[in-house]
């Protein structure tokens, strides 16, 4: 395969990640983390290329995190931010796989409320949940001192009307603050992100020292991802 942008510490690969992923688990590669978000099954308009609205959502998980699974070594982490609806799917058929459940963190956005609520009144959507598994022995995790160990983090969703690292450049777009915290207290030194977007996990990797395969089908994406890993930013860390 023919990497869409490579450099020293990031990868990015553009196709659908069933078709990267089965490669790449031929290739010997040490990948020890995960950190990434599959389309919910909504139907969120990411792009031409991408299907938010499966019939066989299910099975089509299950290919992609047993790929996932064969691709990683033992004592890997995988960090699953996933949506309301298809949490309570996609955890069993990350067990049948063979992942360990861990825990459940949460990402808490003060400026967000979701969906349709504000019509019905029901409970505003303001968090998003984050599942942690872990393949065979879990290893202990890094203790930073600006980093708090507490399983929830505050941070703004990004938007389109803000500047810097909170402008959004993709409809589910990852916060800077959030991955970066996550990485800076998990032992991984080789990350991958099978639904990459607008490249949040390998900008994050790269600027904490940490190696990141990002894999991302629709290639506007790709571009964006690959433009944001290729600028340098010196005043970089998690204490933000």
């Amino acid at each position: 395969m023919k990497p869409y942008y490579q450099d020293k510490w990031v990868t990015i690969y553009h196709g659908d990640c069933v078709d990267v992923l089965y490669s790449l688990s031929n290739m010997a590669l040490a990948v020890d983390g995960a950190i990434t978000s599959p389309p919910y099954n909504v139907g969120i308009n990411y792009g031409e290329a991408t299907n938010d609205k499966r019939h066989d959502y299910n099975k089509w998980c299950k290919q992609w995190l047993l790929l996932l699974w064969d691709l990683m070594i033992p004592q890997s982490r995988l960090y699953l931010f996933v949506g309301e609806k298809v949490m309570w799917q996609l955890k069993p058929i990350c067990e049948n796989i063979g992942w360990k459940y861990h825990q459940k963190l949460e990402w808490c956005k003060p400026n967000r409320v979701g969906g349709g609520n504000k019509y019905t009144c029901d409970w505003d959507q303001m968090s998003e949940s984050i599942l942690l598994f872990h393949k065979g022995k879990r290893t202990p995790m890094i203790k930073v001192v600006s980093v708090n160990k507490q399983n929830w983090f505050k941070a703004l969703s990004t938007q389109t009307n803000y500047s810097g690292e909170n402008h959004r450049l993709h409809p589910a777009q990852f916060p800077v603050e959030v991955i970066a915290k996550i990485m800076a207290r998990t032992p991984s030194r080789v990350y991958v992100d099978p639904f990459l977007g607008s490249g949040t996990t390998t900008y994050c990797a790269k600027k904490l020292g940490c190696k990141c395969i990002g894999i991302e089908i629709e290639e506007k994406y790709c571009e964006i991802a690959a433009k944001r890993c290729s600028q340098e930013v010196m005043d970089f860390n998690v204490d933000k």
